[in-house]
């Protein structure tokens, strides 16, 4: 009786445990997806984020030029996001320069409605402050 109990209490809180983290991870990608994201701050100048970022919501990141409008890729850029983790991939890049050139690592500071701070740590550390505009 009690290895019944455990085998099937054990599976619960695990999996309880599980969709915490999940909805945290939504509630930062709902958060992500509303609105542009404009530069507010930035320490070092970067040659991709220059203005502004939009997520969108099946995943994919659009730069955003100095008069708010959205710059039209021919190749996919992605985000994925784990924990506080935000990690934006572009794939014009070759598979094994990917990573090198290819991929922006940051880590959320701190996130509210309407700011959002970044510290970049890979190609090279930086500090963005982005903050919304609605659209």
């Amino acid at each position: 009786m009690r290895y019944f109990l455990v085998l099937f209490v054990l599976p619960l809180f695990v999996s309880c445990n599980n969709d915490a983290e999940l909805s945290a991870e939504s509630e930062m990608e709902k958060l992500l997806e509303e609105g542009k994201w404009v530069v507010e701050t930035i320490d070092f100048p970067m040659d991709r984020i220059r203005q502004g970022i939009k997520f969108s919501d099946d995943k994919q990141v659009f730069y955003i030029d100095s008069q708010g409008k959205v710059i039209p890729t021919y190749n996919e850029i992605v985000y994925e996001l784990k924990e506080d983790t935000l990690r934006i991939i572009d794939f014009k890049y070759e598979q094994r320069y990917l990573y090198k050139k290819g991929t922006l690592v940051s880590l959320i500071e701190s996130a509210e409605e309407n700011r959002l701070v970044l510290k970049v740590i890979h190609p090279k550390e930086n500090r963005i402050v982005l903050i919304k505009e609605k659209m």
